[in-house]
C-alpha cells in the first residue's frame, strides 16, 4: 500500500484563517454559568415586579426624610393617612399632584381638615421644570409648613423627590448627598423621557458653575430661586415704544416692541418658532388669553439678543376709555413664556 500524504491545512484554509487559532465555543460549564445568571435575574425581576413593588406601593412609598420631622409618600387613602397622622404626628401636608390624578384628592382634603392638619397645595406637572412662581411657592411651604410634614404627589417618586431632595439640604446634608439619596429607584424614580420636573436641580447645578460659585447649600439655592430662576430659556425682556396709543375704532395703530432673550441659555426652536402675541387679559385661561395679534420672532435667538417687531393693531369696537392688553412670548403650538413665570409688558389702548 502506497504511503498516505499529509495534508497541509494552509493549503484548504482561506489565507486569512492560515495558521489561525480554531474558534472557542463555549464550554458545557460557561453555558450552564450563563443559564444561572439568566434563571437568577428572571427570579430577580419576578420578585420585584409580584411582591417588591406592591408591597412597597400597598404601603404608599412612605419612608423618613428627616426623622420625627419629614415624611415622603405617594398619594394616601384617607385611611392611610388617619394611620401616619396618628403614629407619626404629621402637621402638615405639601402635595403636589393634580386633583384629577386620584380619586382619594378630594377626600384627603377633607380628612386633613377634620385632623386637624394644614395642606399646601402646589400642583405642578413631573415632565416639565416647575414654574418660576412655583419654585418660590413651594420654598415658602418647606420654610413655613407646621413641622412634622408629609410631603407627596402621585407615586411619591419624581415631584416628591424634588421636595425632599430641597428638604434634605435644609437639613444640612450636601447638593449631591441629597440628590443621590432622594432621588433613587428605591422611591421609584427613574426618570423622564425630555423634561423632568428634578431637572432644576440640574439647571442651578450647571448656572453656579458657569457663574464660578462652589456654594450648593440650601441657603444658596434658595437665593437662586428667589434672584435668578427661569426654567429653561424661559424669559424674555418685552418694551413697547410707545406703550401707549389712542385712536377711534377701526383705527389702524401701529407700535414697535423690543423683545430680548433675558435666559443665559439661547432660544432655539426646532420645530415652531418663536412668536409674540398680543392678548386681552383675563380672557380664555391664565396665561393663554384671547389674542387680538401676533407675528413671528424667528426660530432663535441668543442670550442677550434682541429684535425689535412692528406690530399693527385694528382698534376694536369697544367701550370708550383706556384698555389694557398684554404682550408676551410664546413657540407656535406652544408653551408661553408667562406660563413659566416669564414677566409680561402691558400696551394700553386710550379708545376716544
Amino acid at each position: 500500500m502506497g504511503r498516505r500524504k499529509s495534508i497541509d491545512m494552509t493549503d484548504v484554509l482561506p489565507a486569512s484563517r492560515a495558521g489561525a487559532s480554531p474558534p472557542r465555543y463555549p464550554g458545557p460549564r460557561t453555558a450552564r454559568l450563563y443559564r444561572r445568571v439568566l434563571y437568577f435575574a428572571l427570579i430577580a425581576l419576578f420578585i420585584f415586579l409580584t411582591i417588591w413593588l406592591p408591597l412597597h406601593f400597598f404601603y404608599f412609598n412612605f419612608h423618613p426624610i428627616i426623622a420625627n420631622e419629614a415624611y415622603r409618600s405617594a398619594q394616601p387613602s384617607p385611611a392611610f393617612l388617619k394611620k401616619i397622622v396618628a403614629q407619626n404626628h404629621i402637621r402638615s401636608i405639601i402635595k403636589f399632584n393634580r386633583e384629577v390624578e386620584s380619586s382619594w384628592s378630594q377626600e384627603e382634603f377633607s380628612e386633613a381638615k377634620k385632623l386637624g392638619v394644614d395642606i399646601f397645595y402646589i400642583p405642578i406637572g413631573v415632565s416639565e421644570l416647575p414654574s418660576r412662581n412655583d419654585m418660590i411657592h413651594i420654598l415658602s411651604a418647606i420654610d413655613h409648613a407646621p413641622r412634622p410634614l408629609l410631603v407627596h404627589c402621585k407615586t411619591g417618586a419624581d415631584r416628591t423627590g424634588l421636595a425632599s431632595v430641597l428638604l434634605a439640604m435644609q437639613a444640612g446634608e450636601s447638593f449631591q448627598e441629597a440628590r443621590n439619596q432622594q432621588l433613587r429607584l428605591r422611591y421609584g424614580h427613574i426618570g423622564q423621557i425630555g423634561a423632568d420636573v428634578d431637572d432644576v436641580l440640574t439647571q442651578y447645578d450647571q448656572d453656579r458653575t458657569a457663574e464660578g460659585k462652589s456654594d450648593r447649600s440650601y441657603a444658596d439655592f434658595r437665593n437662586y430661586v428667589l434672584e435668578e430662576y427661569y426654567p429653561g430659556f424661559y424669559h424674555a425682556g418685552i418694551v413697547a415704544e410707545p406703550n401707549t396709543l389712542s385712536g377711534h375704532p377701526g383705527d389702524k395703530v401701529t407700535f414697535q416692541v423690543k423683545v430680548t432673550n433675558a435666559s443665559p441659555r439661547a432660544w432655539n426652536a426646532w420645530v415652531f418658532p418663536f412668536r409674540l402675541n398680543l392678548g386681552i387679559p383675563g380672557t380664555r385661561s391664565g396665561n393663554y388669553p384671547e389674542l387680538i395679534t401676533h407675528k413671528l420672532i424667528g426660530w432663535s435667538l441668543q442670550p442677550g439678543q434682541t429684535e425689535t417687531v412692528d406690530l399693527s393693531i385694528k382698534i376694536p369696537k369697544t367701550t370708550l376709555g383706556i384698555h389694557r392688553y398684554v404682550l408676551d412670548v410664546a413657540q407656535v403650538m406652544g408653551t408661553t413664556f408667562a406660563h413659566y413665570g416669564s414677566p409680561t409688558a402691558n400696551v394700553y389702548l386710550d379708545v376716544k
